[in-house]
């Protein structure tokens, strides 16, 4: 254990030697958000019988220092860039986690010549669509970036059971400001670009019950490798690290041994096949993203606040007019319906022949306020009869209430508890969500309901397990319900 001084900033760092006889270039271990270079404790064992071991905590987190330098992608990659001038580390093999991954990552593209192999586990993969619903989320957990909220991170981003020993290695080493400012980087970055340039051979780890960077998004960042493996690990969410160390390790050393890997002779068509289909994955890919980054995007936001953008922009005045609120969330909820079907939801009380006539007057309201900059109606449609909302929405609480009713309607079990367990990470039941129509009071009672329902069999498919400390949150939920 010892510090390195960049100008008046320490670095702390842990150097394990290798047991083994001429252990050649050393592996470099980078955690991520919510750890220090002790999260990796629980592969050390495996990881140091091959070569030397270096981990170090990143600037703001553990014993190292935060500094006055920005906490930006540059004073990380300068960060681990000295450390390895100062010991003198010329190759190395990169390991990162999490956030670390990125930095692993960003290094790596610079620095092919000196990182011999490249294993990025839970990379964080973030999409334009849904990045600032993520950050929201985590502010208003965080109470406005003055905390951090260990309780949802423990809750969500491990597979391990409630007083596991390896939770240990979970904490919480740096101050809420550093939190949230990886955060903010975390979630703005999309690593395609940077794959793509990659020419490390890379291993990709995503934990098979990982929900925050969900495998199938790893999976997909593959396409953009020239060179690579990728394996999902079992029994694991995003801190792989700690919840499957054993195997984890064994993979990675196997991927240093042979970083090629070792396959049989192949067939030249069939190796020309597999390139042309990796080509054409990348390319459909790429042309969904340009049609949605082309695509006009309406974001509703219920569950903490009410809250509409209109292409990233916030449309702050004018819900408060001519049943603006209502009438949008309730298309959000029934985005093809019917003038009558409106009227008869909103205003039960008033004659149709009545209402009709004001429900014209306010979707004139409600088109004026969703026009873009450009002063385009591109997502409000009606005709004599139908009223349609049109183009990419995304809301919140529409997205909780899909998950519920997904959830009950599975009949496995082991996939109808992992939906459940989603449902709750994803809910405040606390929050009060600012419509008072009668059809949304009914529709929440329901989704109350049925969650109430789903913790109640979610206890039991736990005892049944023999797993009943992890029933502590669904009891909490159906306290907050009663």
């Amino acid at each position: 254990m010892a510090f390195i001084s960049r100008g008046t900033d320490r670095i702390f760092y842990v150097w394990y030697t290798s047991t083994a006889a001429g252990a050649s270039h050393p592996l470099i271990l980078i955690h991520g958000n919510v750890a220090t270079h002790e999260v990796f404790a629980p592969m050390m064992a495996g990881l140091k019988q091959t070569r030397d071991v270096l981990v170090y905590d990143l600037r703001g987190f553990g014993q190292s220092d935060r500094g006055s330098e920005p906490l930006d992608w540059e004073t990380y990659y300068e960060d681990l860039q000295f450390l390895m001038s100062q010991l003198g580390i010329e190759h190395c093999h990169l390991v990162g986690h999490g956030f670390g991954a990125i930095v692993a990552l960003k290094y790596a593209l610079l620095n092919a010549d000196i990182v011999e192999t490249l294993t990025l586990i839970s990379l964080p993969f973030s999409m334009h669509a849904v990045s600032d619903a993520v950050q929201n989320h985590r502010r208003a957990l965080s109470e406005g970036g003055a905390t951090v909220p260990m309780a949802f991170i423990e809750r969500v981003m491990t597979a391990l059971p409630p007083g596991h020993p390896n939770r240990r290695w979970i904490v919480e080493p740096m101050s809420a400001a550093t939190y949230a400012r990886v955060m903010e980087l975390s979630c703005a970055y999309e690593p395609f670009r940077d794959l793509g340039q990659l020419t490390v051979p890379t291993l990709v780890l995503a934990g098979e019950q990982d929900v925050v960077f969900p495998a199938y998004l790893s999976a997909l960042a593959c396409f953009y490798l020239p060179e690579y493996r990728f394996r999902v690990v079992p029994g694991a969410a995003y801190f792989v690290v700690v919840d499957q160390p054993q195997l984890t390790a064994e993979w990675i050393t196997e991927f240093i041994r042979h970083p090629d890997g070792t396959p049989a002779a192949r067939d030249p068509f069939v190796d020309d096949l597999y390139g042309a289909m990796k080509v054409y994955v990348r390319d459909v890919v790429e042309a969904g993203k340009e049609r949605l980054e082309a695509a006009d995007m309406l974001q509703v936001d219920l569950l903490r606040g009410f809250r509409v953008l209109v292409n990233g922009v916030e449309v702050r005045q004018g819900w408060n007019q001519r049943f603006a609120k209502s009438l949008l969330v309730y298309l959000v909820f029934h985005p093809l319906t019917t003038r009558e079907q409106i009227c008869d939801a909103l205003w039960p009380e008033v004659p149709y022949t009545k209402s009709r006539p004001a429900l014209r007057v306010y979707l004139s309201h409600l088109k004026r306020l969703l026009r873009t900059r450009q002063g385009n109606d591109v997502f409000l449609a009606a005709d004599r009869e139908h009223v349609q909302l049109l183009g990419q929405v995304h809301c919140d609480a529409y997205e909780v209430f899909q998950r519920i009713q997904e959830a009950v309607a599975e009949e496995a079990p082991d996939r109808r508890y992992r939906l459940t367990r989603q449902v709750v990470g994803m809910l405040d039941v606390d929050s009060a969500i600012p419509i008072y129509d009668d059809w949304f009071v009914g529709l929440r009672a329901q989704a109350e309901r049925e969650i109430e329902a789903l913790c109640t069999w979610a206890v039991d498919y736990l005892a049944s397990r023999g797993r009943i400390r992890e029933s502590a949150v669904y009891e909490r939920v159906l306290e907050q319900l009663r």
